[in-house]
């Protein structure tokens, strides 16, 4: 089964990427060609609470138009 939602383009506009797997969140910095891995629960937990709230204001592909 595969999800996914629209957003709009402004919540790509800090240029990064972020991955959330066990405990820690890596950035990937997309001008910088880095990646920078946190190894923090708090890190990880509020990393996850804003990728909720994106999730949760992003539309599904019937209703994006």
């Amino acid at each position: 089964i595969e999800y996914y939602r629209w957003v709009s383009k402004e919540a790509f506009a800090a240029g990064m990427t972020s991955f959330l797997y066990k405990g820690k969140v890596a950035l990937q910095l997309w001008n910088d060609s880095m990646i920078i891995i946190i190894n923090s629960l708090a890190a990880y937990d509020a990393e996850k609470q804003r990728f909720e709230y994106l999730w949760s204001q992003a539309k599904t592909p019937q209703t994006a138009k």
